[in-house]
């Protein structure tokens, strides 16, 4: 039993290297100035649109169900707050990690 919990540990390590490795990536790409940047810029607001499109889908998904169920009273709050904050044109650091841990939560994208 011990090898596979030391393969689980080090899929996980794994996981998280290459996720600083992205984020770091992105961080330089963002960095830079110039006509990339604008490029940039455009694909993170296709992304944004399409995050927000998806989110609308399954918030009308969610109420066609019943309201009294778990899985909606569950999944509703959160994508309520994520459009929320995809609505706003400026964000905080928090913002922009609290709409990143429900949307991991949500697993839409």
């Amino acid at each position: 039993r011990r090898p596979k919990k030391r393969k689980k540990k080090q899929v996980e390590s794994s996981k998280s290297a290459t996720s600083d490795e992205d984020d770091s990536s992105s961080k330089s790409l963002s960095s830079d100035g110039g006509e990339d940047g604008g490029v940039l810029e455009q694909q993170e607001e296709e992304a944004e649109q399409k995050r927000e499109n998806a989110l609308r889908l399954e918030l009308d998904r969610l109420n066609q169900l019943p309201k009294a169920s778990r899985y909606v009273r569950f999944k509703k709050p959160i994508i309520e707050r994520c459009l929320s904050i995809l609505a706003q044109q400026r964000r905080t650091k928090y913002q922009q990690s609290q709409l990143e841990k429900l949307l991991s939560q949500l697993e839409l994208l």
